[in-house]
């Protein structure tokens, strides 16, 4: 994978996380964090758990592919 490519998957999967989160805590009005609802994960819709795992993966992805390429050069 390109080295802009990997720069561009690292930069979606960050935007996911914090697209997410933002749904998550109900921070579209505003900053309102309500951190009662991190202890209740059970609670938490699967849509959104599943868009964090996908921005997490998408993240460590491009930063692994942004790392090799950086040792790949001699």
């Amino acid at each position: 994978m390109p080295k802009k490519t990997g720069l561009i998957v690292m930069l979606m999967g960050v935007a996911i996380i914090i697209a997410a989160l933002v749904d998550l805590f109900g921070m579209s009005q505003g900053i309102n964090l309500d951190f009662g609802s991190l202890g209740s994960l059970s609670e938490w819709p699967t849509e959104r758990i599943v868009l964090l795992a996908v921005g997490v993966l998408l993240g460590v992805w491009g930063a692994y592919s942004l790392s090799r390429k950086g040792k790949k050069k001699k």
